[in-house]
């Protein structure tokens, strides 16, 4: 009999979390952003710290308006990134920020060939008769991958119809 079944789980470096030491009081995860609550532990020092203000900027050290997750949340869909994920066990208050599907996904799988060529691209190799000549491969060949490099946005094309055609990695321009 199969064990049980582990969600399937962005790695780790596509999130941004942030602990809390202490869990929500008064308020639950449901609530949050909808209700503007201000709840604290110690409502005398959430009085004292609203009218403290930071030497440096001036700003007021806690707002305490209950505005920030609304903020949050309008900011992560400005960006078109996936909702705050809100997990409170209690003892500790934690906030999950994910990337966007399309950006977690690294960079397209390459063949062997195209991450060869897209390497001597990127080491200065411009056109595709010195591409050839650099991996042993046809012009032919070489062209064809540079298309579909350019295709995927890799790479960038200067050139071509009767003229010297050379290739640059995406973001940098010729001379």
């Amino acid at each position: 009999m199969p064990g049980p079944s582990v969600p399937t789980q962005r790695p780790a470096h596509h999130r941004l979390v942030v602990s809390n030491p202490g869990g929500l009081y008064g308020i639950t995860v449901d609530r949050l952003g909808r209700d503007y609550v201000t709840s604290a532990r110690n409502a005398r020092l959430v009085d004292i710290c609203q009218y403290v203000r930071s030497p440096s900027t001036g700003a007021r050290v806690i707002e305490a308006l209950a505005t920030g997750i609304p903020a949050v949340t309008e900011a992560l869909a400005t960006q078109g990134l996936p909702p705050a994920h809100y997990v409170d066990n209690g003892i500790r208050f934690t906030v999950v920020l994910h990337q966007a599907q399309a950006q977690a996904q690294a960079r397209p799988v390459l063949t062997h060939v195209e991450q060869r060529v897209l390497d001597a691209v990127n080491n200065g190799i411009e056109t595709a008769n010195d591409l050839a000549a650099e991996l042993d491969v046809t012009a032919q060949y070489v062209r064809k991958i540079l298309r579909g490099l350019r295709e995927r946005g890799m790479i960038t094309q200067q050139g071509g119809r009767g003229r010297r055609t050379v290739y640059h990695p995406t973001g940098r321009s010729g001379s």
